[in-house]
Protein backbone atom coordinates (compact mmCIF):
# COMPACT_ATOMS: atom_id res chain seq x y z
CA UNK A 1 0.00 0.00 0.00
CA UNK A 2 1.18 3.64 -0.65
CA UNK A 3 1.05 4.60 3.29
CA UNK A 4 4.11 1.43 3.51
CA UNK A 5 6.54 3.80 1.60
CA UNK A 6 6.37 6.44 4.23
CA UNK A 7 7.78 3.75 7.22
CA UNK A 8 10.91 4.88 6.69
CA UNK A 9 9.42 8.46 8.56
CA UNK A 10 7.28 7.59 11.00
CA UNK A 11 6.76 4.72 13.20
CA UNK A 12 5.53 1.12 12.40
CA UNK A 13 2.14 2.18 15.09
CA UNK A 14 1.59 5.02 13.17
CA UNK A 15 0.95 3.33 10.12
CA UNK A 16 -1.04 0.65 11.70
CA UNK A 17 -3.12 3.07 13.26
CA UNK A 18 -3.83 4.80 9.53
CA UNK A 19 -4.49 1.37 8.01
CA UNK A 20 -6.57 0.22 10.81
CA UNK A 21 -8.86 3.96 10.39
CA UNK A 22 -8.55 3.10 6.62
CA UNK A 23 -10.58 0.22 6.64
CA UNK A 24 -13.48 0.89 8.93
CA UNK A 25 -13.96 2.90 5.73
CA UNK A 26 -13.79 0.69 3.21
CA UNK A 27 -16.36 0.96 0.39
CA UNK A 28 -17.74 4.78 1.23
CA UNK A 29 -18.34 6.64 -0.83
CA UNK A 30 -17.09 10.47 -0.77
CA UNK A 31 -16.79 13.74 -2.53
CA UNK A 32 -14.21 16.56 -2.53
CA UNK A 33 -15.55 19.82 -3.70
CA UNK A 34 -12.78 22.39 -4.64
CA UNK A 35 -12.62 25.30 -6.57
CA UNK A 36 -9.24 25.25 -7.88
CA UNK A 37 -8.08 22.39 -9.89
CA UNK A 38 -4.57 23.25 -9.84
CA UNK A 39 -2.11 26.42 -8.45
CA UNK A 40 -3.49 26.59 -4.96
CA UNK A 41 -2.24 25.25 -1.17
CA UNK A 42 -6.05 23.40 -1.25
CA UNK A 43 -6.13 21.65 -4.89
CA UNK A 44 -2.62 20.44 -3.88
CA UNK A 45 -3.57 19.73 -0.58
CA UNK A 46 -6.38 17.49 -2.17
CA UNK A 47 -4.36 16.00 -4.69
CA UNK A 48 -1.65 14.38 -2.36
CA UNK A 49 -4.54 12.63 0.00
CA UNK A 50 -6.97 11.26 -2.98
CA UNK A 51 -4.19 7.80 -3.53
CA UNK A 52 -4.31 7.26 0.09
CA UNK A 53 -8.13 6.97 0.02
CA UNK A 54 -8.38 5.04 -2.96
CA UNK A 55 -5.52 2.66 -1.22
CA UNK A 56 -8.45 1.98 1.12
CA UNK A 57 -11.00 1.19 -1.41
CA UNK A 58 -12.32 4.56 -0.57
CA UNK A 59 -14.54 5.88 -3.16
CA UNK A 60 -13.72 9.73 -3.32
CA UNK A 61 -14.56 11.40 -6.41
CA UNK A 62 -12.80 15.26 -6.76
CA UNK A 63 -15.42 17.89 -7.89
CA UNK A 64 -13.25 21.06 -9.31
CA UNK A 65 -15.95 23.61 -9.66
CA UNK A 66 -16.26 25.07 -12.93
CA UNK A 67 -16.97 28.46 -12.60
CA UNK A 68 -17.34 31.38 -14.55
CA UNK A 69 -14.78 34.47 -13.91
CA UNK A 70 -18.04 36.28 -12.26
CA UNK A 71 -18.03 33.93 -9.49
CA UNK A 72 -14.18 33.51 -9.06
CA UNK A 73 -14.20 37.26 -8.28
CA UNK A 74 -16.66 37.61 -5.95
CA UNK A 75 -15.11 33.76 -4.07
CA UNK A 76 -11.60 36.25 -4.26
CA UNK A 77 -13.52 38.93 -2.45
CA UNK A 78 -15.25 36.40 0.01
CA UNK A 79 -11.66 35.14 0.72
CA UNK A 80 -10.72 38.72 1.62
CA UNK A 81 -13.54 39.31 3.89
CA UNK A 82 -13.35 36.28 6.09
CA UNK A 83 -9.42 37.18 6.58
CA UNK A 84 -9.95 40.82 7.33
CA UNK A 85 -13.26 42.01 9.32
CA UNK A 86 -12.93 46.04 7.46
CA UNK A 87 -13.42 44.54 4.05
CA UNK A 88 -16.21 45.67 2.78
CA UNK A 89 -19.32 43.67 1.77
CA UNK A 90 -22.84 44.29 1.01
CA UNK A 91 -25.94 42.67 0.57
CA UNK A 92 -25.58 42.63 -3.69
CA UNK A 93 -22.48 40.60 -2.99
CA UNK A 94 -24.24 38.17 -1.46
CA UNK A 95 -26.92 38.00 -3.77
CA UNK A 96 -24.85 37.94 -6.29
CA UNK A 97 -23.13 34.85 -4.70
CA UNK A 98 -26.19 33.08 -4.38
CA UNK A 99 -26.92 33.33 -8.37
CA UNK A 100 -24.53 30.59 -8.90
CA UNK A 101 -26.16 28.38 -6.87
CA UNK A 102 -27.78 26.25 -9.06
CA UNK A 103 -24.63 25.99 -11.29
CA UNK A 104 -22.60 24.51 -8.54
CA UNK A 105 -26.06 22.45 -7.39
CA UNK A 106 -25.35 21.04 -11.22
CA UNK A 107 -21.96 20.41 -10.32
CA UNK A 108 -22.19 18.27 -7.27
CA UNK A 109 -25.25 16.24 -7.94
CA UNK A 110 -23.69 12.78 -7.76
CA UNK A 111 -25.15 10.52 -4.84
CA UNK A 112 -22.35 9.51 -2.21
CA UNK A 113 -21.70 8.99 1.66
CA UNK A 114 -19.95 11.92 2.27
CA UNK A 115 -19.60 15.63 1.17
CA UNK A 116 -16.57 17.12 1.73
CA UNK A 117 -16.60 21.04 0.70
CA UNK A 118 -13.72 22.61 0.87
CA UNK A 119 -13.65 26.57 1.63
CA UNK A 120 -16.44 29.07 1.41
CA UNK A 121 -17.18 29.02 -2.54
CA UNK A 122 -18.13 25.19 -2.41
CA UNK A 123 -20.39 26.12 0.96
CA UNK A 124 -24.35 25.92 -1.19
CA UNK A 125 -23.23 22.68 -2.18
CA UNK A 126 -24.93 21.27 0.90
CA UNK A 127 -28.67 22.21 -0.30
CA UNK A 128 -28.03 19.14 -2.80
CA UNK A 129 -29.17 16.27 -0.60
CA UNK A 130 -27.35 13.74 -2.17
CA UNK A 131 -25.17 12.46 0.88
CA UNK A 132 -25.93 10.81 4.05
CA UNK A 133 -23.36 13.64 5.93
CA UNK A 134 -21.10 16.38 5.06
CA UNK A 135 -18.02 18.32 6.49
CA UNK A 136 -17.32 21.79 5.32
CA UNK A 137 -12.94 22.10 5.75
CA UNK A 138 -12.24 26.05 5.65
CA UNK A 139 -8.35 26.37 4.79
CA UNK A 140 -8.32 30.46 6.20
CA UNK A 141 -8.37 31.92 9.91
CA UNK A 142 -11.93 33.23 9.73
CA UNK A 143 -11.55 34.48 13.51
CA UNK A 144 -11.47 38.04 12.34
CA UNK A 145 -14.10 37.87 9.73
CA UNK A 146 -16.80 40.71 8.48
CA UNK A 147 -19.48 39.85 10.43
CA UNK A 148 -22.16 40.41 7.99
CA UNK A 149 -20.39 38.10 5.77
CA UNK A 150 -19.97 35.69 8.78
CA UNK A 151 -23.64 36.28 9.71
CA UNK A 152 -24.76 35.40 5.94
CA UNK A 153 -22.46 31.88 5.58
CA UNK A 154 -22.99 30.72 8.95
CA UNK A 155 -26.59 30.02 7.47
CA UNK A 156 -25.09 27.30 5.02
CA UNK A 157 -21.76 26.21 7.27
CA UNK A 158 -24.03 25.21 10.21
CA UNK A 159 -26.68 23.10 7.74
CA UNK A 160 -23.00 20.85 7.79
CA UNK A 161 -22.55 18.21 10.52
CA UNK A 162 -19.32 18.53 11.31
CA UNK A 163 -16.19 21.84 10.34
CA UNK A 164 -12.73 21.49 9.90
CA UNK A 165 -10.31 23.55 10.77
CA UNK A 166 -6.20 23.87 10.33
CA UNK A 167 -6.26 25.28 13.90
CA UNK A 168 -8.70 25.76 16.89
CA UNK A 169 -7.89 29.96 17.12
CA UNK A 170 -8.96 29.81 13.14
CA UNK A 171 -12.37 29.02 13.53
CA UNK A 172 -15.52 31.22 14.07
CA UNK A 173 -18.76 31.17 16.34
CA UNK A 174 -20.40 27.92 14.71
CA UNK A 175 -22.85 25.65 17.02
CA UNK A 176 -21.73 22.49 15.00
CA UNK A 177 -18.62 20.56 16.24
CA UNK A 178 -15.01 21.32 15.10
CA UNK A 179 -12.17 19.41 13.81
CA UNK A 180 -8.84 20.83 13.93
CA UNK A 181 -6.56 19.13 11.30
CA UNK A 182 -3.56 20.80 9.93
CA UNK A 183 -2.55 20.88 6.20
CA UNK A 184 0.74 18.91 5.87
CA UNK A 185 3.29 18.40 2.70
CA UNK A 186 4.01 14.77 0.98
CA UNK A 187 7.83 14.63 1.27
CA UNK A 188 8.06 11.77 -1.37
CA UNK A 189 6.15 14.18 -4.23
CA UNK A 190 8.25 15.66 -6.67
CA UNK A 191 7.87 19.32 -4.91
CA UNK A 192 9.44 17.46 -1.77
CA UNK A 193 12.29 14.45 -2.54
CA UNK A 194 15.42 14.32 -2.69
CA UNK A 195 16.77 15.44 -6.20
CA UNK A 196 20.54 15.46 -7.62
CA UNK A 197 22.48 18.62 -7.18
CA UNK A 198 23.02 18.28 -11.17
CA UNK A 199 19.28 18.91 -12.06
CA UNK A 200 19.45 21.82 -9.23
CA UNK A 201 22.07 23.29 -11.25
CA UNK A 202 20.38 22.52 -14.40
CA UNK A 203 17.15 24.36 -13.26
CA UNK A 204 19.67 27.49 -12.16
CA UNK A 205 21.08 27.20 -15.62
CA UNK A 206 17.92 27.20 -17.66
CA UNK A 207 16.84 30.51 -16.17
CA UNK A 208 20.08 31.74 -16.11
CA UNK A 209 20.52 32.50 -12.38
CA UNK A 210 23.68 32.28 -11.24
CA UNK A 211 24.74 30.44 -7.99
CA UNK A 212 27.34 32.45 -7.10
CA UNK A 213 26.13 34.91 -5.51
CA UNK A 214 23.15 34.00 -2.15
CA UNK A 215 20.21 33.52 -3.35
CA UNK A 216 16.41 35.31 -1.83
CA UNK A 217 13.38 33.24 -2.91
CA UNK A 218 10.08 33.93 -2.44
CA UNK A 219 7.94 30.84 -4.16
CA UNK A 220 3.81 31.42 -4.30
CA UNK A 221 1.67 31.91 -7.01
CA UNK A 222 1.01 35.59 -8.03
CA UNK A 223 -1.02 37.29 -5.36
CA UNK A 224 -1.15 40.83 -3.83
CA UNK A 225 -1.51 38.85 -0.85
CA UNK A 226 1.64 37.65 -0.95
CA UNK A 227 3.15 41.19 -1.60
CA UNK A 228 5.97 40.12 -4.78
CA UNK A 229 6.29 44.02 -4.94
CA UNK A 230 7.25 44.18 -1.40
CA UNK A 231 9.66 41.45 -1.90
CA UNK A 232 11.51 43.63 -4.08
CA UNK A 233 11.69 46.51 -1.89
CA UNK A 234 13.32 44.54 0.56
CA UNK A 235 15.51 42.87 -2.18
CA UNK A 236 16.48 46.54 -3.37
CA UNK A 237 17.58 47.70 0.78
CA UNK A 238 19.60 44.14 1.29
CA UNK A 239 21.75 44.45 -2.68
CA UNK A 240 22.78 47.86 -1.11
CA UNK A 241 25.18 46.13 1.31
CA UNK A 242 25.03 42.38 -0.26
CA UNK A 243 25.76 41.07 -3.39
CA UNK A 244 23.31 38.82 -4.13
CA UNK A 245 19.83 37.80 -6.26
CA UNK A 246 16.18 37.86 -5.63
CA UNK A 247 14.07 35.33 -7.47
CA UNK A 248 10.06 35.48 -7.44
CA UNK A 249 9.06 31.81 -8.46
CA UNK A 250 5.15 31.10 -8.65
CA UNK A 251 2.37 30.53 -11.27
CA UNK A 252 -1.41 31.40 -11.84
CA UNK A 253 -3.94 29.88 -9.74
CA UNK A 254 -7.14 28.26 -11.64
CA UNK A 255 -9.55 29.93 -8.83
CA UNK A 256 -7.53 33.53 -9.27
CA UNK A 257 -8.49 35.68 -12.36
CA UNK A 258 -6.13 38.52 -10.80
CA UNK A 259 -2.97 36.76 -10.92
CA UNK A 260 -1.87 37.12 -14.21
CA UNK A 261 -2.30 41.21 -13.51
CA UNK A 262 0.00 40.50 -10.32
CA UNK A 263 2.29 39.04 -12.21
CA UNK A 264 2.96 41.35 -15.16
CA UNK A 265 3.29 43.96 -12.36
CA UNK A 266 5.81 42.12 -11.02
CA UNK A 267 7.36 41.47 -14.13
CA UNK A 268 7.13 45.22 -14.49
CA UNK A 269 8.62 45.77 -12.20
CA UNK A 270 11.51 43.89 -11.83
CA UNK A 271 12.64 45.44 -14.93
CA UNK A 272 14.00 48.04 -13.10
CA UNK A 273 15.59 46.39 -10.38
CA UNK A 274 19.06 43.79 -11.16
CA UNK A 275 18.90 40.82 -9.96
CA UNK A 276 15.82 40.32 -9.93
CA UNK A 277 14.58 36.88 -11.56
CA UNK A 278 10.41 36.43 -12.48
CA UNK A 279 9.73 32.95 -13.18
CA UNK A 280 6.38 31.61 -14.31
CA UNK A 281 6.22 27.62 -13.01
CA UNK A 282 2.40 26.58 -13.58
CA UNK A 283 2.56 23.01 -12.22
CA UNK A 284 6.47 22.58 -12.21
CA UNK A 285 6.98 20.59 -8.84
CA UNK A 286 10.25 19.36 -9.41
CA UNK A 287 11.50 23.24 -10.82
CA UNK A 288 10.10 24.43 -7.65
CA UNK A 289 12.04 21.49 -5.37
CA UNK A 290 15.20 22.81 -7.32
CA UNK A 291 14.70 26.18 -6.91
CA UNK A 292 13.81 26.02 -2.82
CA UNK A 293 16.91 23.27 -2.25
CA UNK A 294 19.11 25.60 -4.37
CA UNK A 295 18.78 28.69 -2.28
CA UNK A 296 19.99 30.74 0.33
CA UNK A 297 16.95 32.05 2.27
CA UNK A 298 13.23 31.30 1.75
CA UNK A 299 11.06 34.49 2.42
CA UNK A 300 7.41 34.38 2.72
CA UNK A 301 6.11 37.87 2.91
CA UNK A 302 2.42 37.74 2.74
CA UNK A 303 0.55 40.01 3.79
CA UNK A 304 -2.61 37.02 4.63
CA UNK A 305 -2.20 33.59 4.50
CA UNK A 306 -3.73 30.48 4.69
CA UNK A 307 -1.32 28.10 6.36
CA UNK A 308 1.44 28.78 4.14
CA UNK A 309 2.63 24.93 2.33
CA UNK A 310 5.54 27.47 0.83
CA UNK A 311 7.09 27.51 4.59
CA UNK A 312 6.54 23.77 5.04
CA UNK A 313 8.41 22.73 2.12
CA UNK A 314 11.28 25.40 2.70
CA UNK A 315 11.29 24.27 6.12
CA UNK A 316 11.49 20.26 5.10
CA UNK A 317 14.40 21.58 3.03
CA UNK A 318 16.19 22.56 5.67
CA UNK A 319 16.20 26.42 4.57
CA UNK A 320 16.39 29.80 7.06
CA UNK A 321 12.69 30.77 6.29
CA UNK A 322 12.09 34.86 7.04
CA UNK A 323 7.94 35.27 7.09
CA UNK A 324 5.11 37.56 8.12
CA UNK A 325 2.98 36.54 11.38
CA UNK A 326 0.29 35.56 9.58
CA UNK A 327 -2.45 32.78 9.44
CA UNK A 328 -0.45 29.45 9.41
CA UNK A 329 2.73 30.45 9.38
CA UNK A 330 3.31 31.58 13.33
CA UNK A 331 2.28 27.55 13.92
CA UNK A 332 5.61 26.31 11.55
CA UNK A 333 8.23 29.36 12.22
CA UNK A 334 8.89 29.15 16.31
CA UNK A 335 11.30 32.73 16.62
CA UNK A 336 14.91 31.65 16.68
CA UNK A 337 14.39 28.03 16.47
CA UNK A 338 12.85 26.96 13.00
CA UNK A 339 12.83 30.65 11.30
CA UNK A 340 12.96 34.60 11.45
CA UNK A 341 9.71 36.54 11.78
CA UNK A 342 9.25 40.14 9.87
CA UNK A 343 6.15 42.42 10.75
CA UNK A 344 7.77 45.11 8.13
CA UNK A 345 9.79 45.92 5.10
CA UNK A 346 12.57 47.17 7.79
CA UNK A 347 12.71 43.60 10.10
CA UNK A 348 12.65 41.80 7.14
CA UNK A 349 15.68 43.36 5.61
CA UNK A 350 17.16 43.34 9.14
CA UNK A 351 16.57 39.30 9.13
CA UNK A 352 17.63 38.58 6.18
CA UNK A 353 20.51 40.11 6.41
CA UNK A 354 21.23 38.96 9.84
CA UNK A 355 21.09 35.19 8.02
CA UNK A 356 23.68 36.64 5.52
CA UNK A 357 25.86 38.07 8.29
CA UNK A 358 25.66 34.79 9.94
CA UNK A 359 25.28 31.86 7.86
CA UNK A 360 25.62 29.49 11.25
CA UNK A 361 22.49 30.81 12.44
CA UNK A 362 20.78 29.94 8.94
CA UNK A 363 21.80 25.93 9.61
CA UNK A 364 20.40 26.12 12.47
CA UNK A 365 17.55 27.31 11.89
CA UNK A 366 17.30 24.92 8.96
CA UNK A 367 17.75 22.03 11.32
CA UNK A 368 15.43 23.07 13.53
CA UNK A 369 12.77 23.76 11.15
CA UNK A 370 13.26 19.71 9.76
CA UNK A 371 13.08 18.21 12.61
CA UNK A 372 9.66 20.66 13.51
CA UNK A 373 8.00 19.71 9.84
CA UNK A 374 8.75 16.24 10.40
CA UNK A 375 6.96 15.61 14.02
CA UNK A 376 3.93 17.89 12.42
CA UNK A 377 3.70 18.60 8.74
CA UNK A 378 3.97 15.33 7.42
CA UNK A 379 1.32 13.70 5.52
CA UNK A 380 0.58 10.61 7.32
CA UNK A 381 -0.15 12.91 10.14
CA UNK A 382 -2.57 14.28 7.36
CA UNK A 383 -4.54 11.35 6.28
CA UNK A 384 -4.60 9.65 9.58
CA UNK A 385 -6.26 13.05 10.63
CA UNK A 386 -8.59 12.90 8.08
CA UNK A 387 -9.67 9.48 8.10
CA UNK A 388 -10.13 9.76 11.94
CA UNK A 389 -12.61 12.59 11.17
CA UNK A 390 -14.46 10.75 8.42
CA UNK A 391 -15.00 7.19 10.32
CA UNK A 392 -16.36 9.90 13.26
CA UNK A 393 -18.72 11.48 11.19
CA UNK A 394 -19.69 8.35 9.12
CA UNK A 395 -20.04 6.09 12.60
CA UNK A 396 -17.67 3.95 11.45
CA UNK A 397 -15.04 3.99 13.88
CA UNK A 398 -13.68 0.94 16.25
Amino acid sequence: MKIDNYSHLVSPGEIEYIKKTGMTLKGKTANIVTTAAYGSGVSELVGNVLPFFQDFDIETKRINLNMPKDFLDISKKFYEGLSNSLVNITQEDLDFFLSFKPLIREQTSNPCDLLYANDHAALTAIDNKVFKKAIWRCHIDVSHSNPFLWHFLKRYIEKFDVSAFSFPSFSGNLSIPKFSIMPAIDPLSDKNKEIPEEYINSVFEKYNIPRSKPILLQIGRYDVLKDPLGVIEVYQEVAKEYNCILVLAGGEASDDPASHSVYKQVLEKAQEVPGVHVLLLDQNDLEINALQRGSTIVIQKSIRESFGLAITEALWKKKPVVASETGGIPLQIIEGLTGLFSVSNVTCVQQIKRLLKNPKLGEDLGLGGYEHVKENFLITRHVRDLMLMFSRVLETEV
